[in-house]
């Protein structure tokens, strides 16, 4: 299972955030694509009938596929054939504006939470 997880691993990781992955050339997505969907293929058919199933090696799957496919959609390149829908690959594009708590100190991410949390309520009263 490990050697199937490493790439969609490495994708799905949020250290390639979606601005690094659409800085990477267009024909090097598509050939991570394409082993992506292999991958999911052998998955599918050698671990899964054997009952040899992983929930972090699906989820690597999917969330490779979302990047990937949004990373076509914002460059403007032809994107594959794909299942996901609008608020899946809003979510995917929201996801990087999120990466800057890593960056703040915790008394940071409480100022910034109960600022928003005021607002809320001011606009509301």
């Amino acid at each position: 299972m490990e050697r199937l997880n490493k790439l969609p691993k490495t994708i799905a990781s949020p250290e390639m955030d979606l601005e690094k992955l659409k800085g990477t050339e267009e024909y090097i997505r598509r050939q991570w694509w394409d082993e992506i969907r292999r991958v999911e293929g052998e998955y599918l058919t050698k671990c899964v009938p054997e009952g040899a199933t992983n929930g972090f090696l699906e989820a690597n799957v999917v969330m490779s596929k979302l990047k990937l496919v949004v990373s076509f959609l914002d460059n403007r390149e032809r994107s594959p054939e794909h299942g996901f829908k609008d608020d899946q690959m809003d979510f995917v594009r929201s996801f990087d504006d999120f990466k800057v708590y890593d960056i703040l100190s915790e008394t940071e991410i409480f100022e910034a939470i109960w600022r928003l949390r005021s607002s809320e309520f001011t606009a509301i009263g």
